[in-house]
């Protein structure tokens, strides 16, 4: 159901998702795969409300809210995405049941011209946030595939046990979760590691002393991740700028 939300003057054909067309890395490798993408992009963190609510509850924590690549790309020149982006957390926290019927008709729409395509539908709802949307909606749309990132646990183990076919789940390694990460990885669970740019990506990755190596793989070839082989550690090279690597003060970004 869309309607007009006055408070912040969102129009009756506003749109949650953006589709993968519009984002390199979704964009990589689609067509030849066969899918058609969207993503939804949040103001990450406590960004959208400083001191706040935040849409990323394991990012102080783990060293990931500075460095956030919420800030990189287009993002970090064209202040229109950011306020976009600072919109739709605000529709998120005040206007939940729109949000929500919103989110919905947007996924409607990528299935509908996924089809007409002849394209299968693919959907990352926590594209710069960790709340865990997809988790809610996979079984209302089985015809959609549905993957993020996340760091929390107590999700990945869930998935782990239901292990749905249209829902897929990476974890993502911070400066503080290094012993959930063990443990994903010991259920056939993919770990996500960004590293330097300077650095490179390493052939095997240990998780400190609890350990033995995983094999890299490169994520940065593609961002379907329900396509990876398992166990694997997922490589991805930091796309910040200087500035942004330089707000890393935990060691959430290896090597470098």
């Amino acid at each position: 159901v869309r309607q007009t939300v006055a408070a912040v003057g969102v129009p009756m054909t506003y749109r949650l998702l953006t589709e993968g067309a519009s984002s390199p890395k979704l964009k990589k490798l689609a067509i030849e795969l066969g899918y058609r993408s969207a993503v939804l992009y949040l103001a990450a963190a406590d960004s959208a409300e400083p001191g706040g609510r935040t849409v990323c509850p394991w990012a102080k924590a783990n060293g990931c809210d500075g460095p956030c690549l919420d800030g990189a790309g287009r993002a970090g020149f064209d202040p229109r995405i950011p306020e976009a982006r600072k919109r739709r957390t605000r529709l998120f926290w005040e206007h939940r049941e729109w949000f929500m019927g919103s989110l919905e008709a947007d996924l409607d729409v990528l299935q509908r011209r996924a089809r007409a395509e002849g394209l299968r539908p693919v959907a990352r709802l926590d594209g710069t946030s960790d709340l865990g949307l997809a988790a809610r909606l996979h079984s209302q749309w089985p015809g959609i595939m549905f993957y993020d990132y996340t760091k929390s646990i107590r999700r990945v183990k869930a998935w782990v046990e239901l292990a749905p076919a249209n829902y897929h789940l990476t974890f993502s390694l911070g400066a503080a979760n290094g012993r959930e990460a063990l443990w994903a990885l010991r259920a056939g669970v993919n770990v996500a590691v960004p590293f330097d740019r300077a650095s490179g990506l390493p052939d095997r990755f240990g998780l400190g002393e609890w350990a033995s190596t995983y094999e890299v793989l490169n994520g940065d070839e593609h961002d379907y991740r329900f396509l990876d082989p398992t166990p694997r550690i997922v490589g991805l090279l930091f796309k910040g700028t200087k500035r942004l690597r330089a707000k890393d003060t935990k060691g959430f970004v290896r090597g470098g």
